[in-house]
């Protein structure tokens, strides 16, 4: 299952998407909506990690999930998202890991509601998946990329929480450390 749902996800990433907005102008505002809750050099590399990632100008999934995934003649489709976006596939992964495991780190039922396994489960689901993904790769390389997919997963959710009122506070705290970790752990966004 992890196989048909990566190369379902490659064959999406390696098309040419003329149409679509550059993910990079939407993360770039995510960041720019943090700018006072972290450093500036803080913000600055992150926000420099955003911009710089590379622009392939191929399609995404957008808001990728494994309950947005469905089989229809034996070939896995996904449900659109709300917004076409193009850009590099780190996104999609981010949104994977945001999904999967990142959403209950702090509350464990999340994932049960939303997908009916436990945290234990997907987690081991994401390792399966990263390393189907960049199978043939060195181990540096795919813990690299586990690290940028996580550090985007991370700005996403620490976005929302700056964003929400009255936001829970242990959340926030645990979810801004997570993002100033992942930070400090990326060198770029691109997979070398």
């Amino acid at each position: 299952t992890v196989k048909i749902l990566v190369e379902s996800m490659k064959k999406v990433n390696a098309v040419k998407a003329e149409d679509g907005i550059d993910i990079r102008k939407e993360m770039t505002e995510k960041t720019d909506d943090i700018i006072h809750t972290v450093t500036v050099e803080k913000w600055q590399k992150l926000r420099s990690l955003v911009t710089g990632a590379q622009n392939t100008g191929t399609a995404l999934i957008g808001d990728f999930s494994t309950d947005k995934a469905f089989k229809n003649n034996g070939e896995i489709y996904f449900a659109k998202s709300e917004k076409v976006y193009k850009g590099y596939p780190v996104f999609d992964l981010g949104k994977l890991y945001e999904n999967l495991v990142a959403t209950s780190e702090t509350d464990r039922s999340v994932i049960m509601k939303k997908s009916g396994f436990t945290l234990e489960t997907a987690k081991r689901f994401w390792e399966k998946f990263i390393f189907t993904y960049f199978e043939g790769e060195e181990e540096a390389l795919i813990m690299r990329a586990d690290d940028r997919a996580r550090l985007i997963a991370y700005l996403n959710i620490f976005h929302s929480l700056v964003k929400k009122e009255n936001c829970d506070k242990t959340q926030y705290k645990y979810y801004k450390e997570k993002l100033i970790e992942y930070i400090t752990r990326c060198g770029s966004l691109d997979f070398e």
